[in-house]
């Protein structure tokens, strides 16, 4: 096998400003040969989606997504009104344009073969339940995203 190395990222939610600054101190170069799969909740928000993907396109070679429910998420705020449409919007469209918009940065959303890496991403868009969650919570503790975390939680 080769040497490309697979990240795996979830729930950034880079509508959270301190999310977005994180994702963009990302260090340009040491993940260029790389794969990075993003599994979702990236923002309810298109101009603050495109934004990270953006972003993380710019730091790995290849960006895999797939998403979750505050990506679907539509509001009558208006903040994640689609550039594609006007008139009512609902997440039907919001997933069609999701995937517009990945195809137009170069971010992936179906499978990919990477013969000399003896290795195929195949990004599956499916939903989870509370009942498929088997696994205990892990522990809570006092290191750097804790108090991120946290906040996430009471929201």
């Amino acid at each position: 096998a080769g040497g490309m190395r697979i990240f795996g990222i979830s729930d950034v939610h880079s509508d959270w400003e301190e999310n977005l600054e994180r994702l963009q101190q990302l260090p340009i170069g040491p993940f260029l040969g790389d794969a990075l799969l993003v599994a979702g909740d990236v923002s309810h928000d298109t101009r603050v989606f495109s934004q990270t993907m953006r972003t993380l396109s710019n730091c790995f070679a290849h960006v895999f997504f797939v998403p979750g429910n505050h990506d679907l998420w539509v509001t009558a705020s208006g903040s994640n009104t689609l550039p594609c449409e006007s008139g009512p919007q609902d997440s039907f469209l919001k997933h069609r344009w999701l995937l517009e918009e990945c195809a137009r940065l170069g971010v992936l959303t179906a499978p990919v073969h990477f013969p000399s890496e003896g290795l195929v991403i195949v990004p599956m868009f499916s939903w989870y339940h509370a009942e498929f969650d088997i696994e205990p919570d892990p522990p809570q503790g006092n290191g750097p995203h804790t108090s991120l975390a946290a906040r996430r939680q009471r929201r």
